[in-house]
């Protein structure tokens, strides 16, 4: 069995993950992200807690941990430190650009201040 370092993949991923996965149990527990996001589903789009999306950026980490912990403990195959830096950096971006494309689908809370990409739509002037 293969010594687990503090370089090791199953190591880096797994606390990546746990690490989200306890911000958004806190974050749905006390409301600590209280706005909302936008979801598919059922054909319609829904605003669910952004402890979700949370949620969601877990699962990549969670998954690829499970990968690795097959690979290393099962396989006792030992990886080199480069390409899990680099498969790590990938999964970062990964979920910097789904945050990202998530947040630009998000309606702007109320009160925000009007950008280029979010205009206010404008309001007809009153006659008095």
């Amino acid at each position: 069995m293969p010594s687990l370092g503090a370089a090791h993949p199953l190591l880096v991923f797994g606390t990546i993950a746990l690490f989200l996965l306890a911000f958004a149990a806190i974050s749905l527990w006390f409301g600590v992200l209280d706005n909302r996001v936008p979801l598919a589903r059922h054909g319609q789009i829904t605003l669910v807690h952004a402890g979700y999306m949370v949620l969601m950026v877990a699962v990549p980490f969670a998954i690829f941990s499970l990968i690795y912990a097959e690979m290393e403990l099962g396989a006792s195959r030992v990886f080199q430190e480069s390409p899990t830096r680099l498969h790590l950096v990938c999964t970062f971006l990964a979920v910097l650009d789904a945050v990202r494309v998530y947040i630009s689908w998000a309606p702007p809370p109320p009160g925000a201040i009007p950008t280029p990409s979010r205009p206010v739509p404008l309001q007809e002037p009153s006659p008095f």
